[in-house]
């Protein structure tokens, strides 16, 4: 009950965020070029440091038998998505589909899985939700990025690596992942930084979606592609992960936590994203908030089923 609860909480602050954004927007206290100078401070400080404090915690080698099958799980959940995306929506229009497979890889995780595995599960929940992050950054900011930005594609070889290995967000990843590794240390004025500019990627992306949905009706929210994408990621993905959680025998937190993780809506920066690519961008904003509102219905459906096996 208490997850519920949490669960509703952040939605609501979640929409009423981005009732403020909207608002700002119709007022033109958020002008056109304020919200492009928003997104670029986003994508290119404020994301970086969320992703790099997510890779800021302690492992220890008393837990890897857990790990091992949450990662196996997000692994195989992953992999649904890459392919699922490709199959389901491949009668989609090109610029549409590039947004609802890059939708598929990018749960919102970080957002609303951290705090609902912790209510679920409290500090054990937090722990194998981290877990769980690792391979999902890693795929979002290398793979995800290659459906979204054109020019990507267009490279190959060595300079196509070389293209995603220094986009800001996968150079933060690199790092992030160097220090989980080897446990390292940043001073704490260093890390005290990076973590209070990360925290304020919630609010301010809410604040650019509910600018740029404030250009759209509520009825457009709902349309054939959007209830599709939420369909394939608030029900397959999540379903996988149960099948694959009970083949590996996976009990208690490690389940639960995969199975609730694997099914989190959209993640809010693919709006900001599609804006920075060029993209379909109010789609990519109807797409969040669609998959946002059901999720309040299909998480507690699927962390019941997994706290009864």
């Amino acid at each position: 009950m208490a997850s519920v609860i949490t669960l509703v909480e952040l939605e609501a602050v979640m929409f009423l965020l981005m009732f403020v954004g909207g608002l700002l927007r119709k007022k033109n206290i958020l002008t056109e070029a304020g919200q492009k100078s928003l997104s670029d401070l986003l994508l290119y400080v404020i994301l970086p440091c969320n992703i790099f404090k997510s890779f800021l915690v302690e492992i220890n080698g008393n837990v890897w038998g857990d790990f091992t099958k949450v990662l196996i799980i997000c692994g195989v959940v992953l992999l649904t998505a890459v392919f699922g995306g490709r199959l389901f929506f491949r009668k989609v229009i090109s610029e549409k589909r590039q947004l609802m497979k890059y939708g598929l890889v990018n749960g919102n995780v970080a957002f609303l899985g951290l705090p609902v595995s912790e209510g679920l599960y409290g500090s054990e929940g937090v722990l194998n939700a981290t877990i769980y992050m690792i391979p999902h950054r890693i795929l979002v900011w290398s793979y995800g990025m290659v459906l979204l930005d054109e020019n990507t594609k267009k490279e190959k070889g060595i300079k196509c690596v070389l293209s995603l290995l220094l986009q800001p967000c996968m150079i933060a990843a690199e790092i992030g992942l160097l220090f989980m590794v080897f446990q390292f240390q940043l001073p704490s004025v260093l890390q005290m930084s990076a973590e209070n500019l990360g925290k304020c990627l919630f609010p301010m992306s809410m604040l650019v979606i509910g600018g740029i949905l404030s250009k759209t009706s509520i009825k457009s929210i709902v349309n054939r592609e959007s209830v599709f994408f939420c369909l394939v990621r608030l029900v397959l993905l999540p379903a996988v992960a149960f099948v694959v959680g009970i083949f590996l025998h996976t009990k208690g937190a490690a389940l639960g936590v995969s199975v609730v993780m694997a099914g989190m809506p959209g993640a809010s920066i693919t709006a900001i994203l599609a804006g920075q690519f060029g993209l379909d961008q109010e789609f990519a904003s109807e797409m969040v908030a669609l998959s946002t509102v059901l999720s309040a219905v299909s998480i507690p459906v699927w962390s019941f089923l997994a706290q009864l096996m």
